[in-house]
C-alpha cells in the first residue's frame, strides 16, 4: 500500500536533514529551509520552503536526488532568478532558487487512555 511511503511527523527533522545533505552533496548553497505543516484529515501536509543558490546542472541533479529520498516528496513549485555575480567566488552559483517541496506525513495516533 502507499501508506508505508508516508513519513511520520516525528521524522520531519530527519527529512529536513536529508534534503540539506543532498543539497550539499550537489554543491547547492542552502540559505534557508523552512518547514510548514497543515493538518488535513488524519494527515499532515508538510511544505518545505528552500532558498538557495546553485547553477542549473547542480539544481537538476539535486531535484532528482531529493525525489530518491522517498517519503513521497514532490517539488510543488520552483522559482529561479538568474543573478550572475561579478565576484569570481560566487560565479559558481548564478541562480537564486526558491523551491517548495511537499509531502504528507502520518499523524501519531492519539490513544484515549
Amino acid at each position: 500500500s502507499g501508506e508505508s511511503v508516508l513519513a511520520t511527523l516525528s521524522e520531519r527533522a530527519q527529512l529536513l536533514g536529508k534534503i540539506s545533505d543532498v543539497a550539499s552533496q550537489n554543491q547547492i548553497r542552502v540559505q534557508s529551509l523552512t518547514p510548514k505543516t497543515e493538518t488535513e484529515g488524519g494527515y499532515v501536509r508538510l511544505k518545505i520552503d528552500m532558498d538557495g543558490q546553485s547553477n542549473f546542472l547542480q539544481l537538476l541533479k539535486f531535484l532528482k536526488s531529493v525525489e530518491k529520498i522517498g517519503a513521497g516528496i514532490k517539488v510543488s513549485d520552483i522559482t529561479m532568478l538568474w543573478q550572475p555575480s561579478s565576484n569570481p567566488k560566487d560565479r559558481r552559483y548564478p541562480l537564486q532558487v526558491q523551491i517548495i517541496f511537499e509531502t504528507f506525513l502520518k499523524q501519531r495516533v492519539k490513544k484515549n487512555v
